[in-house]
């Protein structure tokens, strides 16, 4: 992970990160959680914040322009990125009492819309046995 003297002072908790470190420091991303806590006790404010959307699009899964996920899917056939997305599903909902809540119930929900999505498209098409 690069991590260069611009970034240090995010590193060492000053927020919020600009966009150009969230790329080479990813060792340090505020939560939002943190990044509220910051804008209601006053040391930052809200107008130069710019939340992470750590379901649809968490920045560390991002490198070179490519989500993980695309590559994932390129990688596999149909069947076998359903299946990829059914494993998904259920370890966001097996962990989410544990680990982190209403965030793990929203990441199970994106997998799953995503398979609703590959399931619907399979239908329309024709080509799917289990309708």
């Amino acid at each position: 992970m690069k991590s260069n003297t611009t970034c240090n002072k995010y590193i060492n908790g000053h927020i919020p990160v600009p966009e150009a470190c969230i790329n080479s420091c990813v060792d340090y991303i505020p939560t939002n959680e943190v990044v509220s806590e910051k804008i209601q006790e006053g040391s930052i404010k809200e107008s130069d914040v710019k939340l992470t959307d750590m379901v649809n699009h968490p920045p560390h899964y991002t490198k070179g322009g490519i989500e993980c996920l695309d590559a994932i899917r390129a990688s596999m056939t149909d069947d076998e990125y359903k299946g990829y997305l059914k494993g998904n599903i259920i370890k966001y909902l097996w962990r989410y009492e544990w680990k982190n809540g209403l965030e793990d119930l929203k990441k199970a929900q994106f997998y799953q819309n995503r398979l609703i999505e590959i399931v619907q498209a399979e239908k329309v098409r024709g080509d799917s046995m289990h309708t």
